[in-house]
């Protein structure tokens, strides 16, 4: 039987969760009258899926089992990504379903399949969800699992009771600036500006959270978040930097006056792989819009961090 442990003292926690101190705030856009209501329909005018933005299923597997054995960080899709570090095997925000929505087939659906399956990954030691959204929390994925009894499943606070029906051997609820380590590698909740909610009466009653991870072995070192950009960064860069990675959200970042305090714009991204003093940046897409890659390549250009952009090659061509 699964249980939740929260590290450290108990404590009085609001109803609702803020973002840290100085965030941009989320305010009524007139654009959202329409915006929201045009969702379901707006996929049906992406552009295509760029040429040469996804490597062939055969090549995927491949690559990814000539890293076995080494510390290794590998993109599945979205901000899905399998994490190799000091011989374990760590899953973050696994998404492996066709749809990212209460009500399939309405709402946000792939436009490719996971690089790779979950039958194609490695035995898993550790899970750790960011936040409570469809496309970061999925439920069936989650129950998809292979050998759910041999996982440790992290989250943020208030999300255990989603998953008590799933015989983890383990689930960690933390709250930001907690840290637990399992299987010698040290997982921290840290604050990032974005929200929570999986229907339209629950906004922010269970908390959002980027994940500092850390082999104790190799001191091997990442950081993943989606949210927008805010003085947090600089503070986690500072506080627990600086890290070998960063896997940053990119994308979903328009119109700006609607995502403001969800999704960071290119050029913040970019920064806050800065702030977060990050060796290596990793943008991973969700919709990949070649506009938007051709954006993001500029603003790294603007940086003048070359290494990142030869980064964002990689994980473009490996995604």
């Amino acid at each position: 039987m699964s249980h939740v442990h929260v590290p450290g003292h108990q404590h009085d926690y609001p109803e609702t969760f803020s973002n840290p101190p100085g965030s941009v705030e989320r305010n009524f856009s007139w654009e959202s009258l329409w915006f929201f209501p045009s969702r379901p329909f707006a996929q049906l005018f992406d552009e295509e899926v760029p040429e040469g933005f996804v490597i062939e299923s055969d090549d995927a597997k491949a690559q990814f089992e000539d890293a076995e054995g080494k510390n290794s960080v590998t993109w599945i899709g979205h901000m899905s990504t399998v994490i190799r570090l000091d011989g374990r095997v760590i899953l973050l925000d696994p998404w492996f379903t066709d749809y990212a929505s209460p009500l399939p087939p309405f709402g946000p659906h792939r436009k490719m399949p996971p690089g790779l399956s979950l039958e194609q990954l490695p035995a898993i030691d550790l899970v750790v969800v960011s936040h409570n959204h469809y496309d970061h929390f999925d439920l069936p994925t989650l129950e998809s699992l292979p050998n759910p009894e041999n996982i440790t499943l992290i989250m943020p606070l208030r999300m255990g009771a989603y998953v008590e029906h799933i015989p983890f051997k383990e689930v960690i609820e933390l709250a930001w600036d907690e840290t637990v380590v399992r299987l010698g590698i040290e997982v921290t909740a840290l604050p990032v500006v974005h929200f929570s909610a999986r229907g339209l009466f629950d906004r922010n009653e269970t908390l959002w959270a980027g994940f500092a991870l850390k082999g104790q072995r190799s001191g091997g070192s990442l950081f993943h978040f989606e949210g927008d950009y805010g003085n947090t960064y600089r503070r986690i860069g500072q506080e627990h930097g600086p890290f070998d990675i960063a896997l940053i959200a990119v994308g979903a970042y328009k119109p700006r006056d609607i995502m403001v305090g969800a999704h960071c714009a290119l050029d913040d991204c970019v920064q806050a792989g800065i702030d977060l003093k990050a060796d290596i940046l990793i943008p991973v897409i969700g919709e990949p819009r070649s506009w938007e890659l051709k954006i993001f390549m500029k603003q790294v250009r603007s940086f003048g961090r070359k290494r990142l952009l030869k980064v964002f090659r990689m994980s473009v061509s490996g995604s």
